[in-house]
């Protein structure tokens, strides 16, 4: 179990047999969004001015999971929030409020510190808190009080979404 308390990440057994221990350290809020499907990755939001998403690679060091050097994977000056990553790990989606108003994003992950890749805006009329279906074709969001839901294909590279 992970959480977020103080100025870090901690991790915890579920069942509550052990004490909370950090598995990441900020001077500024943390929260954490999402594992890649095997595990190795964590997408986290960081609150220092504005909101941005951060990665950490991860590691099963005898059944307690060690954080390598976390690494910013979004750098911008709008907040940027919610990370979530695909089914088979290849896409992260996210709220940002880059257009002025929040509305949710598709990028291609990269495990690197290379960055996000190419950017599809999925929402049309303001979106917040992706996820994706676990049938893998489709990507929800909330837009208001409705939740959404739009349908989408990969053809190579490239992430192609449907109306929502």
């Amino acid at each position: 179990m992970f959480s977020s308390a103080g100025n870090g990440i901690f991790q915890t057994r579920a069942d509550g047999a052990s004490q909370p221990k950090a598995l990441t350290q900020s001077k500024t809020l943390q929260n954490p969004g999402s594992f890649t499907p095997d595990g190795k990755r964590l997408a986290y939001l960081e609150v220092a001015g504005n909101m941005q998403i951060w990665t950490v690679p991860l590691e099963d060091q005898g059944g307690q999971v060690r954080a390598g050097k976390p690494e910013p994977w979004l750098k911008s000056s709008f907040d940027d929030a919610n990370p979530v990553f695909s089914l088979d790990g290849r896409w992260l989606a996210y709220q940002s409020n880059e257009s002025g108003k929040n509305e949710v994003y598709v990028r291609a992950f990269a495990s690197s510190s290379s960055g996000p890749g190419a950017k599809w805006q999925i929402s049309n009329s303001g979106g917040v808190t992706p996820r994706w279906s676990r049938s893998g074709h489709e990507l929800v969001y909330q837009s208001g009080d409705q939740v959404m839901a739009a349908r989408y294909t990969v053809q190579g590279d490239t992430f192609v979404a449907e109306k929502p």
